[in-house]
């Protein structure tokens, strides 16, 4: 996870104003509402303004106004030449002090200070309309937390991943696309990146940094968690897993280390009538879930919160995968039966295989498909069918 350490500001973006023809002027997008100070949880609002043909940047939070010093921003659009194609990048570091990142024509990126002071870190909140929108924002690494979950970047092992809030769900930007844009560009965190959203699960991300900037922007189409419009190469067979309950009598089983029957997976399957539900799963690295009584850090799917599905009306299944190490992965599924009894059966040696003879790896996307069985085995209730694709 980003370090604690890292010196961040109030970072955000404005664009010089299309619709003020009298006075050039910077102008925050009227979808950047609430930054959300975490650390000091007040509330502040950025805009910026021309009074009197001078640039001025007010930061408005619970203890009063924060102006930027007008002459300092009137020099800054003086010296780079601004004009209404530029990005400028403010940055708040407390008690009236700014740094600015001026972004001249998409040529160069040039850091400006205002002045000095300790940094403080924000969060900015992903505006919603029709299910998933973004303000066109910049946003650096920062670390997550609790009190303002609305962007959590982190990378850990390795691994860089992007979680952001829409509503009352998460939606993962993982897996190998994120991936590769993250070592196409040799991200780090002295970057900036500018997310677009652009509906229907596509992303576009533009890297800036101290070199070069506007960089042409790569496309994240495809990295939405639970987005199954993609090509995967097709497992040779369906695979079928008989349940049984762990402790013999279908009492209710918490604790995984005390789950011993492991089934592996089999192409023993009878034709299946439809398929029920289908949805993808990322192959990424976390810390184990609060019921796990093991401590070692683990790999989870899916990517985000536990995912159910009903299967005939009668119970819903809850499938995730955790592992030790990237080669040793452990497979578990959850049934939630009629009498609300969980029945949990570990899949390790199956799935291990399965794994292992794919190369599956961290970033790996798996497509799982729940199926319906045969009508000879709607009443069994103890048998889940899968099939599963991988890319």
């Amino acid at each position: 996870m980003a370090s604690d350490n890292l010196a961040l500001g109030l970072r955000f973006f404005v664009q010089i104003s299309k619709y003020f023809k009298r006075n050039p002027m910077f102008e925050i997008p009227p979808d950047f509402k609430d930054i959300a100070l975490s650390e000091l949880g007040h509330n502040k609002k950025g805009s910026v303004r021309v009074q009197n043909n001078v640039y001025e940047c007010v930061i408005v939070h619970s203890g009063g106004n924060v102006f930027i010093d007008g002459k300092g921003i009137a020099n800054i659009a003086s010296d780079f030449n601004i004009s209404k194609r530029d990005v400028v990048f403010f940055e708040y570091h407390g008690n009236a002090i700014f740094y600015c990142i001026v972004c001249c024509g998409c040529t160069y990126m040039e850091k400006k200070s205002l002045g000095s002071g300790t940094p403080v870190r924000f969060f900015v909140e992903a505006i919603s309309y029709d299910g998933m929108e973004f303000p066109d924002l910049l946003f650096s690494f920062f670390p997550y937390k609790e009190t303002n979950p609305f962007f959590n970047v982190e990378t850990r092992l390795g691994t860089w991943k992007i979680e952001v809030k829409h509503g009352h769900a998460w939606t993962m930007l993982g897996g190998a696309c994120w991936q590769s844009f993250h070592n196409a560009h040799d991200l780090h965190r002295s970057m900036y990146i500018q997310m677009d959203y652009h509906g229907n699960g596509n992303f576009t991300a533009t890297v800036f940094n101290q070199n070069s900037c506007c960089e042409q922007p790569f496309s994240l189409n495809g990295m939405l968690f639970g987005k199954v419009e993609e090509s995967f190469q097709e497992l040779k067979c369906l695979c079928n897993i008989d349940t049984v309950d762990t402790n013999g009598n279908g009492e209710n089983v918490d604790d995984a280390d005390n789950i011993d029957n492991e089934y592996q997976l089999n192409g023993n399957c009878p034709q299946f009538e439809n398929v029920i539900d289908s949805w993808i799963i990322t192959a990424k690295r976390h810390m184990v879930p609060q019921y796990c009584t093991k401590t070692l850090p683990r790999m989870y799917i899916p990517a985000a919160k536990w995912k159910k599905h009903q299967m005939d009306g009668s119970k819903a299944v809850i499938f995730f995968v955790e592992s030790c190490t990237e080669t040793r992965w452990e497979v578990f599924v959850h049934l939630y039966k009629n009498n609300g009894k969980t029945v949990r059966v570990g899949l390790t040696q199956g799935w291990t295989k399965f794994a292992n003879d794919n190369n599956l790896r961290i970033g790996a996307k798996i497509k799982i498909n729940l199926l319906s069985p045969p009508e000879q085995d709607h009443s069994d209730g103890k048998t889940l069918y899968m099939s599963i694709s991988f890319k």
